[in-house]
């Protein structure tokens, strides 16, 4: 997850359309459902060989942007059924005290909170079984069928859980597509995603995120068969 809070679409990408500022909350809500010539056409692509898994690991330094890209991305995707969370701050009187879990289906769980009870990262105290509950259900391709899944963060907080690691593992060994952060510094498990042969990984800097969601769209879109 990003160390600093997305400060809305408008104000990290000026040339984004002003809806984003303004539902920035529940833009994810509800995704329009592609049309029937849509998905037969979509079927037909993706049956004749020329579909590929497509894994995109977006990563980068602590608060250069990678959530607020996420979303970005996400307000680009009409008629892509989407399924997964993203990472936010909660911050009173301007002082980060935790991070909670936003579902694309609007749902809300703490993630972290201060405090000293086990297991912790830093300063926060990792709720490992909320999150387990709130976000597992949607990485089963069975269960949860979608165009893309999204996860954002594979992170220290996340990967305290051992059943998010199985769940990711069995998702990559689907034909499934992913658009996912990952921390930019880890071992292990970490190591592991990075060096599987069919993930692409992504820098993520200052100087260039401003175009990178109209890039990852595009290549999203004719990566899942979709017309631009």
């Amino acid at each position: 997850m990003n160390s600093s809070c997305p400060r809305g679409f408008r104000q990290d990408f000026p040339n984004s359309p002003r809806s984003f500022h303004r539902r920035r909350d529940r833009i994810f809500a509800f995704t329009p459902f592609p049309s029937k010539p849509d998905l037969a056409r979509r079927r037909k692509f993706q049956r004749s060989g020329l579909h590929r898994k497509m894994r995109l690991l977006l990563t980068g330094n602590p608060g250069v942007g990678k959530t607020t890209l996420i979303r970005a991305v996400l307000e680009r995707l009409e008629g892509v059924m989407c399924a997964g969370f993203y990472t936010e701050e909660i911050r009173r009187s301007g002082q980060r005290t935790g991070f909670r879990i936003v579902t694309l289906d609007g749902q809300k769980g703490a993630l972290a909170s201060l405090g000293a009870k086990k297991p912790t990262v830093g300063k926060y105290s990792i709720h490992v079984e909320d999150f387990e509950k709130l976000v597992l259900r949607y990485f089963d391709p069975v269960k949860t069928p979608a165009d893309l899944y999204v996860i954002d963060e594979i992170g220290k907080m996340e990967l305290l859980s051992s059943q998010f690691k199985t769940k990711l593992s069995e998702l990559l060994a689907h034909p499934t597509n992913l658009l996912a952060t990952i921390t930019k510094k880890g071992n292990g498990f970490v190591k592991q995603i990075k060096r599987r042969r069919d993930v692409k990984i992504i820098e993520v800097t200052r100087e260039d995120h401003d175009d990178l969601p109209e890039k990852l769209v595009r290549n999203i879109k004719i990566q899942l068969g979709f017309r631009n």
